[in-house]
């Protein structure tokens, strides 16, 4: 069987500080990152484009601001140009987000397995050591990632939760 090809698609502004460490734990799982530098003015543009991982670079004009942002645009673009390069799977990932070397085997061998072709899958979020709340607490959320939670292991959906891999609808 030929490895599941997945891209990573990586929307960044200002995460000079952030992409060496976001480019070696991607070298892990991924077969390819396509970037949008946002309107950076640092040298993330230069960083994305220096490193072989990095397939596509897009770019937005640099502006001072997130005046003129638009992450549906965005997004769109990026999905677009990944496009072009064929992949089996394509993930998501903020250049402040990152998976463990352990988690990152999870995910390939989750690929080359159990995904099922066509499905889309969400993982949970963990924040980083940087954004640790006091026990007890919780942190705030992105509106449109889910809540970090105890298993950080990708899977299959669960055949008895979802019809689809029952066989029904």
């Amino acid at each position: 069987m030929n490895r599941q090809k997945l891209v990573c698609l990586l929307p960044a502004r200002n995460c000079q500080s952030d992409l060496p460490e976001y480019l070696a734990a991607a070298e892990r799982f991924a077969d390819a990152i396509v970037a949008l530098d946002d309107g950076s003015g640092d040298r993330t543009r230069e960083l994305l484009e220096a490193h072989p991982l990095v397939q596509v670079v897009l770019a937005n004009r640099p502006r001072a601001t997130y005046t003129g942002w638009d992450d549906g645009a965005n997004r769109n673009w990026l999905l677009e140009a990944a496009a072009a390069l064929d992949p089996d799977w394509i993930l998501s990932l903020d250049a402040d987000e990152r998976l463990d070397a352990a988690d990152a085997l999870a995910l390939r061998e989750f690929l080359e397995g159990d995904a099922v072709p066509g499905f889309a899958y969400g993982f949970r979020v963990f924040r980083s050591s940087r954004a640790r709340a006091p026990a007890g607490a919780s942190l705030p959320r992105h509106p449109d990632r889910p809540r970090a939670g105890p298993d950080r292991s990708p899977r299959a959906p669960r055949s008895d939760r979802h019809p689809a891999l029952r066989g029904g609808h």
